[in-house]
């Protein structure tokens, strides 16, 4: 009796080498492992975002001005971590290139 795979139910997988000789190996699949901190990084940027709406509705205040200055400050850290994670790793690239 066959299954719906066309395949005996008695049929078994044979190995792909016999033994004693090298079996092929599985290329190696990393997963793009990224930080916590650049998603806490991403929250933080659209927080900022959302900050800039009261200044949309004309909301004034200096409640307003402080979440504001501190979303402004938050941006600029992200932006020089950011910038510093990027020439970082233009400079891993450029030194792996001298090296071929």
């Amino acid at each position: 009796m066959t299954c719906q795979t066309g395949k005996s139910e008695g049929e078994t997988k044979m190995p792909a080498m016999p033994p004693g000789y090298p079996q092929p190996q599985k290329p190696a699949v990393v997963p793009d492992r990224t930080p916590w901190w650049v998603y806490l990084e991403d929250i933080l940027i659209l927080l900022a975002i959302a900050s800039l709406w009261p200044t949309v509705f004309r909301m004034r205040g200096p409640v307003v001005f402080l979440i504001q200055g501190i979303a402004l400050v938050t941006l600029l850290v992200i932006f020089v971590l950011r910038l510093r994670r990027m020439l970082a790793a233009r400079r891993k690239a450029e030194d792996d290139a001298r090296r071929l």
